[in-house]
């Protein structure tokens, strides 16, 4: 894991008679990249998207700084790869000198690590070539005040840390080719077989009780086949997350009693989204969302075993989400929704995590991946004690019910508990 960099404490600008202003309806947002093809057509992205942003354009960091210095913004979107100074360093000096202006980077998939480097600094990055939809639910969550106290929060806390997981190499170059329309199964199970420890491990998990298929995996390419490519690159990213973490300095956290209840999760999520007919990215990214809800729960106590120890004991009591968040300030979802939005996962993956124990808080008001993770995680430790540390019981019931899935919660319990029947996971 990389060791992150120190940034100083934010700091309000020596030159004080800048304007600040509250986040209003009509974001101001600076966009910042040297290149100027990029720009031109980043441009022409948001005048023909009707987005009702009033906003700027700058090719060079240091004019940006100036103009930062002149006139409020809510937002600035930087580019990661500049000369001179790059968009980690231009938005480490945003940061220090106007802390309320919120960080936002543009990188190539290729560059996913360079970004991490630069956690505790960027708010979320947003992957290249910019897509307006994804550009647009960036800036929407930028808004939100709720949010966006609980996210300085949660970075002044990473500031701190030693150690953060990184997105694995194999898992980018495997997105980066499913983003070939020509890409066939047997392209992704070349890719994936290079890795010989990982193959291992994948062969190992699919062919253990937790899938309880009828016939036994050989390769990659048979699993791509039989669980479907985004199940795959999803075991790719869950599997390599869980090996970053050394069971033996968690403060006693269990790290199988996690991997259980999340690949428990996991299944439990599949199972439900059967059950209601889903199909595509919601069972795919439910699945995911699943695995690695619980991710944060690792990174809090790999980085401080002693206080994440005294938040386990606090949390017979009150629950670990809010045992958390008196010991540290956060919690695990909170981590884990950031530490996604850095790595550039789909928002439907990064909602579920950060609000899989309260999600009334997400605003959401439709069915998607929250409503399953949420489900799914009550469903699974009221169902096996040994995994009841690693999750909560508590059902939200009145956001279930805004969902219009109130009724339906006890069906996919009484699914989830015969499907574990004669099982060797039950």
């Amino acid at each position: 894991m990389p060791t992150l960099r120190r940034f100083p404490e934010p700091r309000e600008p020596p030159y004080a008679g800048r304007p600040e202003r509250p986040m209003s309806a009509q974001k101001r947002i600076l966009f910042v990249d040297d290149d100027d093809v990029e720009l031109k057509a980043l441009k022409h992205l948001v005048a023909s998207s009707d987005c009702g942003w009033e906003v700027k354009y700058c090719q060079s960091p240091e004019d940006a700084l100036t103009i930062l210095g002149k006139e409020p913004f809510d937002i600035t979107v930087s580019d990661l790869r500049m000369p001179g100074m790059d968009g980690g360093e231009f938005l480490s000096e945003v940061m220090v000198r106007h802390p309320k202006v919120v960080r936002l980077i543009m990188a190539d998939a290729t560059d996913q690590n360079l970004t991490m480097e630069k956690a505790g600094v960027v708010h979320q990055y947003i992957p290249k070539p910019c897509e307006i939809d994804i550009l647009r639910a960036s800036v929407d969550r930028a808004g939100d005040l709720e949010a966006s106290i609980r996210r300085e929060r949660i970075m002044k806390m990473v500031e701190k840390m030693d150690r953060l997981p990184a997105l694995p190499s194999l898992y980018i170059e495997v997105v980066e080719k499913l983003k070939d329309p020509e890409v066939s199964l047997e392209d992704v199970g070349e890719i994936i077989s290079r890795d010989i420890a990982m193959t291992a491990k994948i062969l190992k998990l699919v062919n253990s009780a937790f899938f309880g298929l009828r016939r036994q995996i050989s390769s990659p390419i048979e699993a791509a086949n039989y669980l479907g490519l985004d199940t795959v690159k999803g075991l790719v990213l869950s599997l390599h997350a869980f090996a970053q973490f050394d069971a033996n300095l968690l403060g006693g956290l269990a790290l199988e009693a996690v991997w259980n209840h999340s690949m428990l999760t996991a299944v439990c999520c599949k199972l439900i989204a059967d059950h209601e007919g889903y199909r595509g990215h919601m069972k795919d990214d439910s699945f995911v969302a699943g695995m690695l809800h619980n991710i944060g729960r690792l990174i809090m106590a790999s980085n401080d075993p002693e206080r994440y120890q005294l938040a386990n004991q606090e949390s017979v009591e009150i629950g670990i989400a809010a045992a958390e968040e008196e010991v540290f300030g956060v919690n695990h979802a909170d981590l884990g929704g950031y530490l996604f939005a850095l790595w550039g996962l789909p928002g439907s993956i990064v909602d579920a995590v950060e609000f899989h124990h309260d999600p009334s808080k997400s605003g959401q008001r439709e069915v998607s991946t929250l409503t399953l993770v949420h489900a799914a995680n009550a469903i699974v430790t009221r169902q096996h004690e040994e995994v009841r540390t690693s999750g909560s019981t508590r059902v939200d019931e009145a956001y279930l019910d805004s969902v219009g899935l109130k009724d339906h919660y006890q069906d996919w319990a009484n699914a989830y508990a015969e499907s574990l029947e004669g099982s060797v996971v039950a």
